[in-house]
């Protein structure tokens, strides 16, 4: 059996959260990118076997979360754009399912 669960005011306020949060998360890859330079740049400063793997494994994690962070804005911008559709679909189905049953009681009498 499928259920289906709209709480409308839940529903907008978490996508209005979202959609907010988006500017933040927008502002982490360029941040990250300023970083990964300067952690590039730093290297030119001071260079040493265990500092030099030490620098490489940082801008790896820093490449890994440039991709997570663009994956994740990315993904969350979807949820938003499918949740909101979503709502809307099950509330028009769910208004029209109440006025079908509306209608089918008026026409049955009771008995």
């Amino acid at each position: 059996m499928i259920v289906y669960k709209i709480d409308k005011q839940s529903q907008v306020k978490a996508s209005t959260d979202i959609r907010s949060m988006a500017e933040v998360v927008a502002e982490i890859t360029p941040t990250l990118r300023i970083l990964k330079d300067a952690v590039t740049e730093q290297g030119s400063g001071i260079s040493s076997p265990s500092i030099n793997n030490f620098r490489e494994e940082l801008q790896q994690r820093i490449n890994a979360a440039i991709g997570l962070t663009t994956v994740i804005a990315d993904d969350s911008q979807k949820l938003v754009a499918v949740s909101d559709q979503a709502a809307k679909h099950v509330l028009a189905i769910e208004e029209q399912l109440g006025t079908v049953l509306q209608s089918k009681a008026t026409e049955t009498p009771v008995q």
